[in-house]
């Protein structure tokens, strides 16, 4: 049976057109790859399971489809390669995208819960006078007196009552999205946010994802350079390398 690591890897996967790997920087905060194209992502670095041997030091001029299998990988370093490797190719200029939030508090209501699959401190702010209730799921202990945190693993609990959803691309990363997308279809409500995002509709589209929050690349040399330094997407928003967009799902009538 397949997951939904492995449905993106093969949605991604028809999008590659004979390019290769430019150069890489696997940062402390963030994972930074560009193409041969032009093309640029970045994503989460997930620490948790290093490099295979071997493959450090060749990833330069590495076909992209074999750079994203590493997105399969059951090593955190690895799949953050990948992951990059995806958004070089996806996360482009199109027509479709929106320079937006995900969250808009037009369209909440005052009788929402929401869950947020990630720590978002903003947006808990943003969220907490206008909704009944706020929940949060998150893989790392956070101590927080603004919101309840349960770990990732009892999402089954607050997903019963949940109205919404807002789900960090970082589940990509560490694949926790594979439990947490198939266990949150019900949820109307649903979107995936945060510069790890890639901004494409397969996958997403079929588990009832109303909307991608995602990054684009405008400075390649400055992202590159920061995530060389082990800097993070805070510091690539603040000198305006890197910018977020939005793109709205919706599935087709015919």
């Amino acid at each position: 049976m397949k997951c939904v690591i492995d449905e993106l890897y093969e949605s991604v996967l028809r999008k590659v057109d004979g390019q290769r790997i430019a150069r890489v920087a696997i940062g402390a905060g963030y994972t930074y790859v560009e193409l041969d194209d032009g093309g640029a992502g970045v994503a989460y670095t997930n620490k948790e399971g290093g490099i295979s041997r071997g493959l450090a030091g060749r990833m330069e001029r590495m076909p992209v489809e074999e750079a994203l299998t590493y997105l399969l990988s059951g090593r955190g370093l690895e799949v953050s390669f990948g992951l990059a490797t995806a958004n070089a190719l996806v996360n482009r200029p199109r027509a479709e995208l929106r320079e937006r939030d995900a969250l808009l508090e037009s369209e909440l209501s005052p009788s929402d819960v929401v869950v947020l699959v990630g720590y978002f401190p903003t947006y808990i702010n943003r969220l907490k006078e206008k909704v009944k209730e706020v929940y949060v799921l998150e893989i790392m202990e956070v101590a927080s007196k603004d919101v309840e945190v349960y770990p990732w693993w009892a999402y089954a609990r607050l997903f019963s009552k949940a109205t919404r959803l807002y789900i960090t691309g970082t589940t990509i990363s560490n694949h926790t999205i594979n439990y947490i997308l198939p266990s949150s279809v019900e949820i109307e409500n649903k979107y995936i946010i945060g510069p790890s995002t890639p901004m494409i509709e397969d996958p997403f589209i079929s588990y009832n994802v109303k909307g991608l929050s995602g990054s684009l690349v405008t400075n390649k040399e400055v992202c590159f350079k920061i995530a060389m330094q082990g800097g993070g997407v805070k510091d690539m928003f603040k000198v305006g390398c890197l910018k977020k967009v939005f793109l709205p799902l919706e599935k087709s009538t015919t």
